[in-house]
């Protein structure tokens, strides 16, 4: 099945959710903030070569990162957001506050002058969706949040949600969190030495299978969602693409395929995965069941340019029914 570029293009914000479908208690994210470049090539060019960008579709900026676009996603699915982190007083970090905004999710910015944000160029691979980044890093000390701020910003919060970019103030928030009885989620990223002390904290974990090989050689996304719940997290999963995801919880362990489909643009699909789990579990959802949700939002997310037609749950619910995986 070929699915067709959006007629909108590609960089629109993530609509949130009509006010009929809100849902009570905020999330609230700590985490890197980027804004993406984005270009489309028929083909990756060879070192010191050239490839032509295509202009169907054109190039596109968007808001990245994985905390900002589960926020977003979050949105869209009913719930209330607010992102804590730092841009740069630049054209970039200017554009993500416009980004941020649109998309519906509240921020509170650290907005330094003079220096600049997070930054990335992304190509995709018209053929396979498949995408390469390189990424400038933002400049400037780390986050700082006092715990106060924090316990006001997690009172009365549905759940807090975070990368393991800023760890010393995610440390702090995980732990304000557990102590108000407010859910942490993580999304481990690449593997950090701190990240273990924040899976340690986490109720829910994602994290690629790339982060448990090089943790502890693993190669099995089961055997990873085991390893990462043996560190203290409630409930695991690990992610390996169109390879499918492993799960590991309270009521049980195994493995969920990929969704099927025919992929045009991958960028942002964990982001979008991590965002349908964190609803998943919010909405009490078995572990098993909360895979598959996430997996179908990310499936959803490949079949189309950019990120501005997500499933709402409606669209999904009809998504899995119709998917013969399932």
């Amino acid at each position: 099945m070929t699915v067709n570029p959006p007629p909108t293009l590609p960089g629109a914000p993530i609509p949130p959710a009509p006010r009929s479908e809100r849902r009570h208690g905020r999330v609230v994210g700590i985490g890197a903030v980027c804004w993406d470049r984005i270009g489309v090539l028929d083909r990756y060019p060879a070192e010191d070569s050239k490839a032509p960008l295509l202009a169907d579709p054109p190039p596109w900026e968007s808001l990245g990162g994985p905390v900002p676009i589960r926020l977003a996603y979050l949105g869209r699915l009913g719930w209330p957001t607010v992102l804590l982190g730092a841009v740069g007083g630049d054209p970039a970090g200017q554009a993500i506050r416009r980004g941020l905004a649109l998309a519906g999710v509240g921020a509170e910015l650290d907005v330094r002058a003079g220096r600049a944000s997070l930054s990335s160029s992304v190509w995709i691979n018209r053929s396979t969706g498949s995408r390469t980044i390189a990424y400038a890093t933002a400049s400037g000390d780390r986050l700082s949040v006092t715990p106060d701020r924090l316990r006001g910003l997690l009172a009365g919060a549905a759940a807090f949600t975070c990368d393991a970019r800023e760890p010393e103030v995610q440390l702090v928030a995980a732990d304000i969190a557990r102590e108000m009885g407010v859910p942490v989620l993580l999304d481990t990223g690449n593997y950090r030495g701190h990240t273990v002390e924040l899976v340690s904290r986490a109720d829910v974990v994602q994290a690629p299978l790339a982060f448990a090989r090089d943790l502890d050689g693993v190669t099995d996304v089961e055997i990873g969602a085991k390893l990462l719940r043996s560190l203290g997290a409630t409930v695991a999963v690990v992610t390996d693409g169109i390879n499918g995801s492993g799960y590991a919880g309270p009521d049980g362990a195994g493995w969920v395929p990929a969704f099927p489909v025919d992929a045009v643009d991958t960028l942002g699909a964990g982001d979008v995965f991590g965002g349908g789990l964190v609803h998943a579990h919010l909405s009490g959802m078995p572990c098993r069941e909360a895979v598959v949700f996430a997996s179908a939002a990310a499936a959803w997310k490949c079949r189309c340019w950019g990120k501005e037609r997500l499933a709402t749950e409606a669209d999904l619910r009809d998504f899995i029914h119709a998917s013969a995986t399932w």
